[in-house]
């Protein structure tokens, strides 16, 4: 049996008195995407931040391996071009591509992974100039650059069409298998849920008290 990249048993989770994480437990095992639905403010993306350690629950125990995490704020700076963000992140990442490919052969490699993410982008051009749905491509590229085997993931897609989501999708179950990772995201589409999770997690209105 495969070893999980990430399981967690009877997590909860309350705020200020509420309890939004009401005993979750979940496994994720290499090459699945496990997708967490429900309500907004009713703990999806508390979820995630539980489970890489910036929240701690009041119980549960958490199991993961090395992971990248891409919160719905982006973390990208403003003032840096396209080509910029992907090179800090390819470094922070220790991916091969900064270190083993110069020049044009590095550029056709961002282009490449912003092309199966639905973008055609001067690379030059500055993140504060991109639409929101630019900006996220841009973002979740970093899931493509890295060597992280687990990816958690918040709202990737709340700025990008239908048609787009299910190419970026596709690409992501796609890498998953070919890198035998696996990924957790947030997403408020069912229909994409049901067309590619592995697993569903369904935080439940009943968890708040």
């Amino acid at each position: 049996m495969k070893s999980p990249h990430l399981q967690f048993k009877s997590l909860i989770y309350e705020r200020e008195g509420v309890r939004l994480i009401n005993n979750l437990s979940g496994v994720l095992l290499p090459q699945e995407l496990m997708v967490v639905e429900g309500p907004s403010g009713h703990g999806k993306s508390t979820l995630l931040k539980l489970l890489v350690g910036l929240v701690r629950p009041i119980q549960g125990e958490i199991q993961k391996t090395q992971f990248l995490y891409l919160p719905q704020d982006l973390s990208l700076c403003m003032e840096l071009t396209v080509k910029e963000s992907l090179d800090q992140m390819a470094l922070i990442e220790k991916t091969k591509i900064p270190f083993f490919f110069s020049g044009q052969k590095k550029n056709l490699s961002y282009q490449n992974i912003l092309h199966s993410l639905g973008l055609s982008i001067d690379l030059n051009k500055k993140i504060k100039n991109l639409s929101g749905g630019e900006a996220q491509r841009v973002s979740l590229a970093r899931v493509f650059l890295s060597r992280s085997p687990l990816v958690l993931l918040d709202e990737p897609l709340s700025q990008v069409d239908e048609k787009t989501s299910f190419q970026i999708l596709s690409q992501l179950k796609e890498h998953l298998k070919k890198e035998n990772k696996s990924a957790i995201i947030v997403l408020h589409q069912g229909f994409l849920a049901s067309e590619f999770a592995d697993k569903k997690l369904k935080i439940e209105c009943e968890n708040r008290i």
